[in-house]
């Protein structure tokens, strides 16, 4: 129901803060994310509060409900202040 994708939808990963990725070895890319003033990396596939990261890019990094598969999250990168 909509009710439902709009209560999913508000349990999206908004307090994480994007600022871009890493690549290392032999982790691959990881996410560089900060929450309030606490640093958080994640690698795609990692999970958030019922969101699984999908990718993540220059410009974005896209989480997936994992309730509703269709339904989409996306961060974009700001820089650290």
């Amino acid at each position: 129901t909509v009710l439902a994708r709009d209560a999913e939808l508000a349990k999206a990963p908004k307090a994480l803060r994007y600022l871009g990725f890493l690549r290392g070895t032999p982790a691959g890319l990881i996410g560089a994310f900060m929450r309030g003033e606490e640093p958080v990396t994640l690698q795609p596939g990692s999970e958030q509060a019922g969101w699984r990261l999908l990718e993540v890019g220059e410009s974005a990094a896209v989480f997936q409900s994992l309730r509703f598969p269709d339904l989409r999250f996306t961060l974009l990168a700001k820089e650290a202040s």
